[in-house]
């Protein structure tokens, strides 16, 4: 497969990535208490979590592209140069 950029739908992937099982541990696992009463911010970059990502749904992404997918519907991240969200 070409390397190509991938766009993914924002609200998409917010909808799958914070389902109720990532939410609840969310507060916990990121450590935000901590992060606000140690610098009284918390930031959050969904760029950066979908950089960290091996593989996304076919359902989070963008409109209009061709795609390659596995058995389970999902499309491998490595398989493009540049993946980010679409404007």
């Amino acid at each position: 497969m070409e390397n190509k950029t991938l766009l993914v739908d924002r609200n998409a992937f917010c909808d799958w990535y914070f389902d109720y099982e990532i939410c609840k541990d969310f507060f916990y696992d990121q450590d935000i208490l901590q992060e606000l009463k140690t610098h009284g911010t918390f930031n959050l970059d969904l760029q950066k979590i979908l950089d960290g990502m091996d593989y996304i749904p076919a359902s989070v992404l963008a409109e209009g592209q061709d795609y390659t997918f596995d058995e389970w519907d999902e499309l491998y991240l490595s398989d493009y140069e540049n993946v980010k969200f679409a404007e």
